[in-house]
């Protein structure tokens, strides 16, 4: 794994939007997937999605890519939830992560999103 201190390139958090991508070709989805798993792409020691639609060609192609390098180290760095209840405190997440919040957007969630948008950067966690 590349060391996330000596490369910082993107801010803390990032905006994904765009129109759906059959209509337009946006390809949200695919854009982080490219930014996250190209050679080129961002070093990040952990990897947490928390989405509704986790069964995307995307996520499952994040999967096999997270689990080969979690295979390597010998350690667990991609986390993959289907549900946003699940979302897990500031606290919890490794420090030098990534964590992709897509559609989670209730009324449960939005103290402990707003805290990864406060307090995240702290622990060198991103959030797009």
């Amino acid at each position: 794994m590349l060391d996330c201190r000596s490369c910082v390139l993107l801010p803390d958090t990032v905006r994904l939007s765009g129109h759906d991508q059959r209509l337009f070709l946006c390809g949200k989805t695919t854009l982080l997937y490219n930014l996250i798993t190209e050679e080129w792409g961002i070093p990040f020691h952990s990897l947490y999605i928390f989405s509704k639609s986790i069964e995307q060609d995307a996520y499952k192609e994040f999967k096999k890519a997270y689990y080969k390098l979690g295979d390597k180290d010998d350690e667990e760095i991609a986390h993959f939830y289907s549900n946003c209840e699940d979302l897990i405190s500031v606290n919890e997440c490794e420090p030098n992560s990534l964590v992709v919040l897509e559609d989670c957007v209730n009324e449960r969630q939005q103290l402990i999103i707003k805290d990864y948008f406060s307090r995240g950067h702290h622990k060198n966690i991103y959030c797009v």
